[in-house]
């Protein structure tokens, strides 16, 4: 949440932004130097969820055409963000993906064969 609120903070005071962040529960809610911040609460899903947060993503105007989307998370969930926002037309190299962890490790392939 650091992070966002940075991002959010070094904005000029003409650009609005819209911070949607997902917390384990409502405890977790932190001050966050943005104008609108949606908050989504998993309340005990999986941090790859991602059903909770898109409903929020697909519920929001796109950015103009000078704007754009910074998606940081979990690998999978960011992922999922990002071909949603661009099925609803705003272009990928207007969006920043940054999957920082993977909520579920990877399968392991059987290479003895």
């Amino acid at each position: 949440m650091p992070a966002i609120s940075a991002l959010c903070d070094a904005l000029p005071d003409h650009e609005v932004a819209t911070a949607v962040v997902q917390v384990v529960s409502d405890d977790d809610r932190m001050p966050i130097a943005c104008g609108d911040v949606r908050w989504v609460t998993r309340d005990g899903a999986p941090a790859d969820e991602v059903d909770l947060l898109r409903s929020v993503v697909d519920d929001f105007a796109l950015p103009n055409s000078n704007g754009g989307a910074y998606l940081l998370g979990e690998l999978q969930a960011v992922r999922i963000l990002r071909e949603a926002l661009e099925a609803r037309g705003l272009s990928r190299d207007r969006i920043f993906a940054k999957g920082y962890w993977r909520a579920r490790p990877a399968l392991l392939q059987d290479v003895s064969a």
